[in-house]
């Protein structure tokens, strides 16, 4: 199941989901982790979703120097999976991204 562009998961009613509190773990390529611990859901009903943090590039859950390296790598290319911010080229903007969440770890 995939959020829409705000960030929300949305159940459809068409989903039989036994009411209840859930975890959810959230995940994505090139973001840290990210779990949502005793989620109430039902049957048709919207959750907002945590931010993820850009720059896991190799999923070992930690932004660090082996990130780096991915990132390097792809230096002024059109690299989708190094471009954090969009911009259609791995430059210093993303890199940018990437130090300022160095050292941090996921969930």
């Amino acid at each position: 199941m995939a959020s829409d562009a705000t960030g929300k998961l949305i159940f459809p009613s068409s989903v039989t989901l036994a009411a209840g509190n859930y975890d959810i773990l959230i995940s994505t390529n090139g973001y840290l982790k990210k779990k949502q611990l005793n989620v109430a859901l039902a049957s048709n009903t919207t959750v907002a979703l945590a931010q993820l943090t850009a720059g896991d590039f190799n999923s070992d859950n930690v932004v660090n120097s082996l990130d780096w390296s991915v990132m390097n790598a792809q230096w002024f290319s059109a690299n989708a999976q190094s471009d954090i911010n969009g911009d259609t080229i791995v430059n210093s903007l993303d890199f940018s991204y990437l130090n300022s969440n160095w050292n941090k770890v996921g969930d």
